[in-house]
């Protein structure tokens, strides 16, 4: 076989095999016919086909040549007939051809061994030269038909250039041959075996098929009218339910390709032209595979208009293709990128189009220690983001991977170690592909799927050329990225640089200066850059900083140069830069020392201003050395001790600075060493005594800390104490203010109530008084009823001064005659005396007389009490002007000094900031409210009273009120038991206080009404209104209990009656309508307890 010979004639121009030519002129007209159509259809696939089908002699010479051979190869099938083929393979291919064909034909172009035909069939791979003269690559199937050889080939030299999968398609490819390849039927009958060689080539096209379908006479109707068995294997759908149902190949198709596929198809069908077409179809397994379609219409009569078809399985195509573009456009996109980060942004994003990855990250790699931190990712949860964001380059997934190997499989088998959160992700298949660069791993590729249980070796091969390629550009990104960094480094530094930098060259040049030397020279930078120094600074200062620099570049040394410009100082350091071991540049900095040196000059000027401080702050100061031993005290020190600095220097802290517990006289430890204990700041415990040196006690608050030196060093310690006695003093008046507002709420209401009992009492009594004879025994009585009423009231007086907002009524008159009046009044009858020192000008002030007297006397009695062996109380009023601040619970004006003074045994210390307390008494016999009320009702004359006291020395008591500005009323003198008359309502909500009140008006000839609340007073007026006899006076209780009171009726009555006399009465000690009636709409007020003249002195008062 493939003796080179004469060349043969051509075919006939049917293209047919003369034998069949023979064959078909011995049968008769109709069998010819039949047959030769069928043959001719056969023929007419074979020719649409882009496989390359032709036929040899036993010889090697062409017989047949398909025309796809000229879309192919370049040839015209007349270049080729009558040619050997063995001229046209390549040289180096020949012999092992010739080799397998010599097994089956002689060199004489005989059969070598008997057998059937259908039992030889040969697959080769060879070059073959085509008509520009180019090597191409085939794959040819070989079959014996008699004295005949077919051969089908396939151009494969675009799958042998794609290295990784050519090997995978030769593969395939074999085993395709291996499957498809059917067997040549009867070969003794030449008809048959003519029909059975074309069907069998058919069926043997690689990854497709052939098919026949009609679309009817109006071209609706589908149906097959021939289908090759590949349908099977290319649709994976069973044969003959294809052939009844054509619409199952539609329904393969993806639904986002079917419409327009559909569309161009009808289009074709309608125009009757050719139609080529492809689209996606998912096969049962779920795969997507790219098919194309190739049809040819042609009218065949009765079945309208036939499509004679190829479809063929173009995925492997595709995707090359799509690799190609992929790898093309990620290219251009990484070398259009600026970052690295950008960079896997494009990278990450290209290979998630991939099939089988829905998720993934790109990892980094720090060439310094081989870690890999995560730039970029998708499609992965936070929490597993946070998990895998980093690994050491010393971890074992990291060592699995540093060499280049590309890792892939089931996440759990690449990660046996994975935690929960790992788990919990749902990650099935993983492929971790390494990114290298001249041997360096530069990146990790870290994908995953959680739909598939691995990667395909298709999406593998492509993985890992992506790797290959890219692996330079991302080296140089990096490298780009630290080059930028390291810029932006330097340029941020040379911007916000606190100290002057600078670069010169060898010919003292400035080449890079710090933005700072724009502010130092007072020129843009874009004028300093490239000048000498001559052209910077003056002639000298230049001719001094080019000495110092060319002495560097010739020494080749650092030095470091004090140096003074415009009244400024410098410290400057200045260095070589050797270039191939030459010194060919100069760097250095300049420190501004101009602040440091001023400092340093100013310490001295300081530890003087330091010293006067000390000696100025009202703190008292006293520094230690590390042994306890004084080194200096200050003035306030110096005062509160009792010690001078020159006498206390040396001396034990413990000596001078002596300190007990208030309450247990204990002696405090040492503060010098506890703050050398703790090494920190420590304060001295409440109610500490600083004992002095001559005896005198303060109370101190006192803090130490520790001194350190510039290393953290304790070399001593220093205490700050200050004198806190009147701050105690202070604290312990709002104690007791805070201690009576709790029990005024409660004094407040029992004296209330007390007080509507006593108006009934003093009512009545009265009442008896005015109805009794004169000489009757009973008015003995009543007079002592009415004096045990007095005492009652007296009592309730001071349970409502000492009650929560117990306003004083006040008035403005002169203290003298009160002071003296109740001084000697308490000392009558006891063997105390009394000296009296009041200033001749004694201002006046505004106050309660009764409220002030009782002060008076709750004091004049505890001072004669304080004697019980006689002595004499010392009394002093005069006047003082009080500044801002000078007291502290007072605000600066005017004020009324008034001081009682004994000479008794004194307030023990203990004791003495308890004596205002509610309660508190030291006497068997006593209630412990009379310095309480005294207290309650100063303050509620915005005043103050203080005491001061010393054991065995007596106490004296300091009240201070305030001023008035207000001139002298008039006085003028009433008679109280003047008869009168009138007509009164009487609102209160006690009815036998309404009954009391009207049975006693009545007695002194006036008519009352009552009510029991404010609307049914509001009722009685009107109904006094409407019958043309008002009311001369009006008494409102201030509070009803569950109706309106005394506020509320006084507003209505005021609304049609603004003149009409209404007054108050109220049992409340903290009534401010008693102090201000008029601010209430009230002409005046009354405070229960109070008796029927009081009722009439009031009424009388508002007539006049």
């Amino acid at each position: 076989m493939f003796n080179k010979r004469k060349k043969v004639p051509a075919a006939s121009g049917s293209g047919m095999d003369p034998a069949l030519e023979e064959l078909l002129s011995r049968l008769d007209g109709r069998d010819r016919k039949l047959l030769r159509e069928e043959l001719l259809k056969y023929r007419l696939v074979v020719e649409r086909t882009h496989d390359m089908v032709c036929m040899t002699d036993l010889t090697g010479h062409y017989i047949y040549v398909s025309p796809s051979n000229t879309k192919t190869l370049g040839y015209a099938p007349e270049d080729l007939l009558g040619k050997a083929a063995v001229d046209l393979i390549h040289p180096d291919d020949r012999v092992s051809l010739l080799k397998t064909l010599r097994r089956y034909i002689t060199p004489s172009g005989k059969k070598a061994i008997n057998k059937n035909d259908e039992d030889i069939s040969e697959y080769f791979q060879y070059r073959f030269k085509s008509a520009s003269g180019e090597w191409r690559h085939l794959e040819t199937t070989g079959n014996f038909l008699g004295d005949k050889m077919l051969f089908i080939s396939r151009d494969i030299t675009e799958r042998r250039q794609a290295q990784d999968a050519l090997q995978q398609s030769k593969e395939d490819l074999k085993k395709a041959v291996r499957e498809r390849t059917q067997e040549l039927q009867d070969a003794n009958a030449s008809l048959q075996q003519l029909t059975d060689q074309l069907k069998n080539l058919n069926e043997n096209i690689a990854d497709g098929m052939v098919y026949q379908i009609s679309t009817g006479e109006d071209g609706a109707l589908r149906r097959f009218t021939y289908l090759s068995p590949a349908v099977e294997k290319l649709h994976g759908l069973p044969y003959d339910e294809v052939v009844k149902n054509p619409s199952l190949i539609y329904s393969q198709m993806l639904e986002s390709d079917r419409a327009e596929f559909m569309k161009r198809e009808q289009h074709a069908i309608d125009a009757r032209t050719k139609f080529e077409g492809a689209v996606r179809m998912q096969m049962p397994s779920g795969e997507i595979r790219w098919h194309q379609f190739v049809s040819v219409p042609r009218t065949e009569q009765g079945h309208g208009t036939v499509w004679d078809g190829l479809e063929t399985d173009i995925t492997d195509r595709v995707r090359r293709e799509e690799l190609q573009r992929m790898q093309y456009e990620l290219i251009l996109e990484l070398n259009a990128c600026d970052d690295i980060r950008q960079g896997f942004d494009t990278i990450i994003d290209t290979v998630l189009r991939l099939d089988y990855i829905d998720a993934g990250g790109m990892y980094l790699a720090d060439p310094s220690d081989g870690s890999l931190s995560l730039i970029v990712h998708r499609g992965l949860s936070k929490e597993f983001i946070e998990h895998v964001s980093y690994y050491p380059g010393a971890s074992s997934r990291v060592e699995l991977i540093a060499k280049g190997r590309a890792l892939y499989g089931n996440y759990t088998e690449v990660n046996p170690h994975a935690d929960t959160v790992e788990r919990r992700e749902g990650i099935r298949a993983i492929a971790i592909i390494p990114i290298m660069s001249k041997g360096k791993m530069i990146a990790v590729l870290n994908l995953a799927s959680h739909t598939h249980d691995s990667i395909s070796d298709a999406t593998r091969g492509v993985l890992e050329t992506i790797a290959l390629q890219i692996g330079g550009t991302l080296m140089r990104l990096r490298a780009d990225a630290a080059r930028s960094e390291t810029e932006e480094i330097f340029r941020r530094f040379m911007d916000n640089s606190p100290i002057y930098v600078f670069f010169k060259d060898d010919a003292i040049r400035s080449l890079r200066l710090s933005s700072n030397y724009e502010r130092l020279i007072g020129k843009p930078m874009h004028e300093l850059l490239g000048k000498t120094m001559y052209d910077l600074f003056p002639s000298e200062f230049a001719k001094k900083i080019v000495a110092d620099d060319m002495r560097v570049l010739a020494e080749g040394k650092q030095i470091t140069l004090d140096e003074e410009l415009n009244g400024r100082f410098y410290t400057t350091i200045k260095f070589p830069i050797h270039i191939d071991g030459k010194p060919r540049y100069l760097a250095g900095y300049t420190i501004d020392i101009t602040d440091r040196k001023l400092a340093e000059d100013a310490v001295a000027a300081e530890k003087e201003r330091l010293a006067i401080t000390l000696r100025s702050i009202g703190d008292g100061v006293i520094t230690t050395d590390t042994r306890g031993a004084i080194l200096s005290m200050n003035k306030v020190a110096e005062e509160l001790t009792g010690w001078m600095q020159h006498d206390a220097r040396e001396l034990p802290l413990t000596e001078v600075f002596t300190i007990v517990d208030k309450n247990t006289r204990e002696r405090r430890s040492n503060p010098v060493e506890k703050v050398l204990a703790s090494g920190g700041i420590v304060e001295l415990a409440d109610n500490t005594l600083l004992i002095a040196r001559d005896g005198r006690e303060r109370l101190i608050a006192d803090s130490g800390a520790p001194i350190r030196d510039s290393k953290n060093t304790t070399i001593g310690v220093v205490l700050v104490f200050r004198d806190m006695t009147e701050k105690q003093e202070m604290l312990d008046n709002l104690q007791r203010m805070q201690k009576l507002d709790a029990l005024g709420v409660l004094a407040g209401g029992i004296a209330h109530d007390f007080n509507n009992l006593l108006t009934g009492l003093s009512l009545n009594i009265d009442l008896a008084r005015m109805r009794a004879q004169a000489d009757s025994p009973v008015t003995a009585y009543l007079d002592k009823a009415m004096t045990r009423f007095s005492r009652a009231k007296g009592l309730t007086q001071q349970l409502l001064t000492f009650a929560k907002g117990g306003a004083p009524i006040r008035k403005t008159g002169r203290l003298e005659p009160i002071i003296r009046d109740n001084v000697l009044f308490a000392l009558s009858g006891s063997n105390v005396s009394c000296t009296f020192t009041v200033a001749a000008d004694l201002w006046t002030c505004d106050f309660d007389e009764a409220q002030i007297g009782q002060v008076i006397d709750n004091i004049v009695i505890n001072a004669k009490q304080a004697m019980p062996a006689g002595g004499t109380i010392s009394v002093t009023a005069g006047n003082e002007m009080l500044s801002a601040g000078f007291i502290a619970q007072l605000p600066a004006g005017a004020y009324v000094r008034l001081s009682i003074k004994d000479h008794g045994a004194g307030i023990p210390a203990g004791i003495k900031n308890r004596i205002f307390d509610p309660f508190f008494t030291t006497k068997e016999q006593g209630n412990g409210l009379g310095l309480t009320t005294s207290y309650s009702i100063i303050r509620k004359h915005d005043g103050l009273i203080t005491v001061e006291s010393e054991p065995g020395k007596g106490s004296t008591f300091h009240i201070l009120l305030p001023a008035s500005r207000k001139p002298l009323a008039a006085t003028d003198t009433m008679n109280a038991q003047e008869q009168i008359s009138g007509y009164f309502l009487i609102m209160d909500d006690d009815k036998d206080i309404r009954t009391d009140l009207m049975e006693s008006l009545k007695a002194l000839n006036c008519t009352v009404v009552t009510a029991g609340d404010g609307r049914e007073a509001l009722a009685c007026i009107a109904r006094a209104q409407a019958a043309g006899h008002m009311f001369d006076a009006v008494f409102l209780d201030f509070t009803v209990a569950g109706g309106m009171g005394g506020i509320e009726t006084v507003c209505e009555i005021r609304k049609t009656h603004p003149m009409l006399p209404v007054f108050v009465m109220s049992g409340y000690a903290d009534d401010p309508v008693l102090s201000n009636p008029a601010a209430f709409h009230f002409s005046g007020g009354l405070q229960k307890p109070f008796v029927i003249s009081d009722m009439l002195e009031i009424y009388r008062a508002h007539k006049k």
